[in-house]
């Protein structure tokens, strides 16, 4: 199934909370980002950590589609929003690392992985470490206290710092800004 296919089909999902979210997709009417986080700090950009915060993040569980509800509902719960108007996400791996994972000839015809010792190999895969991030979406509706609250939420139960800058989280769609906004 292609995207669009796929899109299609949950647009006639039996739940009103997916139809209405494939709806807003369509529409452009996208959820807003209020928390984006790298999940390694630069000091921690190695496969050592790497695998240290992927077992963390899976604990936690980030990975798991139930889990992952459960922790959705407990930020929402927090904020005081409803926990469809919450999306949580983080990819299991880096982007694009195994891309980069390279074979390394150790004698003629023998070779094996060896990532974090090669010289430039292990710059560029260190650099996609770098781009690993975790994110919180909200509905745009949300109010800008309950989008602070939502915020503050992700960042304690993930413990990272939110990257989004606070004026981007505190956007007001009231229909007297979007007025303004329309003026040349």
């Amino acid at each position: 199934m292609s995207d669009v296919e796929l899109l299609l089909f949950l647009r006639s999902s039996e739940s009103a909370d997916v139809r209405s979210i494939i709806q807003r997709i369509f529409t452009r009417d996208l959820y807003t980002p209020v928390f984006r986080a790298r999940a390694l700090e630069a000091g921690q950009c190695n496969y050592e950590q790497y695998g240290v915060r992927q077992s963390s993040l899976a604990q936690l569980g980030m990975f798991d589609r139930d889990r992952l509800d459960e922790l959705e509902q407990g930020i929402a719960k927090k904020a005081g929003v409803k926990p469809n108007h919450v999306i949580l996400y983080c990819p299991r791996a880096a982007p694009g690392l195994q891309k980069v994972r390279q074979h390394v000839e150790i004698h003629r015809g023998s070779t094996e992985f060896r990532d974090e010792v090669h010289g430039p190999h292990y710059r560029i895969s260190t650099d996609h470490l770098r781009l690993w991030e975790a994110y919180v979406f909200c509905d745009p509706e949300i109010e800008v206290g309950k989008r602070l609250a939502i915020a503050e939420a992700a960042a304690n139960l993930l413990r990272l710092r939110n990257e989004v800058q606070a004026d981007r989280r505190e956007v007001d769609r009231s229909p007297q800004l979007s007025l303004l906004e329309d003026e040349p």
